[in-house]
């Protein structure tokens, strides 16, 4: 990630600082929980334990309730809390030997005394930088699907497995722009995209320039009319914008795109209802799925053939 989260990272770094030599424990399981986890996995640390009381059927076989705590000494595990301060957690880690601001820590406090967010990158970007991504707009006409920001480890998850210097990439509905921000700070050479609705327009262009991103090229219109704007992106992004014919037509301004201008390109479809009508005519095929523990479970990584 580039300077846009450094100050992120400082605050973070500055509370594993105090984990030095420890098992590290990550008690809750939820949204936040989840990021954190995969945060983890990208500094390349380790989470050796997680503990959810409000899992009753965990989801992952290594999410315990909190009676693990007997097992766990507080000179070798440093617990990590991640959702809003609970008394009852804090009295159940002392009752059991740990010290707040020793051996364990509530993660929020970290990121400001006014953070009062769920962790992640866009809702850091949202108290940061002042940016509009995580707020939900209700705004599906005709074939264009309501607004999602989606999730922002499960992109970096693609992104982690794309070599991105010198590609040009197009997000189909960009909605508040939270896709574009990740990729332009992950080194494609450019960015672009269409978005349908007016208001979800201004804003992504708003978040943008909040973030210092300037050089990008953006439409606001329906995504089926754009044909040569396409032809000097490599990557397009689907993150389930759009159903039916503006799909379709969609696909099929791609594939007359490379008439024209013939090159490598990979499209990224997560909401993968239509996906038999990417590969129906063999042009493009399934290259890789990314999986995640998001709702739609995996994107498609899906190249010209």
């Amino acid at each position: 990630m580039d300077k846009l989260w450094l100050e992120f990272d400082r605050r973070i770094d500055n509370a594993l600082k105090l984990s030095n030599g420890k098992r590290i424990v990550l008690w809750g399981y939820g949204s936040s929980g989840k990021f954190l986890t995969h945060y983890f996995r990208r500094k390349n640390r380790i989470i050796d334990v997680i503990i959810d009381n409000k899992a009753d059927i965990p989801t992952q076989m290594h999410v315990y309730q909190s009676f693990i705590l007997d097992e766990l000494s507080e000179f070798d595990y440093f617990v990590i809390c991640d959702f809003e301060e609970e008394l009852e957690v804090s009295q159940m880690l002392e009752n059991h030997g740990f010290k707040r601001n020793f051996s364990y820590i509530w993660i929020r406090e970290w990121l400001g005394t006014t953070y009062c967010k769920k962790i992640s990158y866009y809702d850091w970007l949202d108290f940061y930088y002042g940016t509009d991504i995580c707020e939900p707009v209700y705004n599906s006409k005709n074939d264009n699907l309501f607004y999602s920001y989606g999730c922002d480890y499960a992109l970096l998850d693609v992104i982690d497995n794309l070599y991105l210097d010198g590609e040009n990439f197009f997000d189909f509905g960009f909605g508040k722009g939270g896709a574009l921000i990740l990729f332009a700070s992950n080194g494609v050479n450019r960015i672009g995209g269409v978005e349908y609705d007016s208001e979800l327009y201004e804003i992504g262009i708003s978040n943008l320039k909040k973030c210092n991103i300037n050089h990008y090229e953006l439409f606001n219109d329906d995504a089926s009319k754009l044909t040569t704007e396409l032809d000097t992106y490599t990557i397009f992004n689907m993150y389930n914008p759009f159903k039916g014919e503006v799909f379709q037509r969609v696909i099929m301004n791609i594939e007359e795109s490379y008439e024209r201008m013939p090159r490598r390109i990979l499209l990224l479809y997560s909401g993968v209802t239509q996906h038999k009508d990417i590969i129906r005519n063999d042009r493009f095929r399934l290259a890789r799925k990314i999986n995640n523990e998001y709702w739609n479970k995996y994107t498609n990584i899906i190249r010209n053939g």
